[in-house]
């Protein structure tokens, strides 16, 4: 079974609870990431690919150190990308991730 997860962002309403800076914000993606993965019964390691956009590209190892300390042991394929905004103007980071679930190990 395929599992798509999109639209993944810092979305906190408060401001006093936002994420500041493309790591932290990064992370938090992921958090959110992971939570939508085990409430589907899957898990971080059924990972298959991912997608990092970002409104300024040249920040991009630091979403890279955010991702690489969760995905190090899964590697899935990885795509940085440079978008012009997103919806709300505090967001830094946008994150997609494609999981496949069930498959047996080749």
């Amino acid at each position: 079974m395929q599992l798509p997860a999109a639209g993944l962002t810092e979305h906190s309403h408060k401001p006093s609870t936002r994420r500041v800076g493309v790591y932290a914000q990064t992370a938090r993606c992921l958090d959110i990431a992971e939570r939508a993965l085990q409430d589907s019964g899957a898990s971080i390691e059924d990972v298959v690919r991912t997608r990092i956009m970002l409104t300024d590209v040249t920040q991009w190892k630091e979403a890279a150190r955010a991702h690489g300390e969760r995905f190090a042991s899964v590697r899935p394929a990885c795509t940085f990308v440079e978008v012009s905004r997103f919806i709300d103007p505090a967001w830094l980071v946008e994150v997609e991730i494609d999981a496949v679930i069930g498959q047996a190990p080749n």
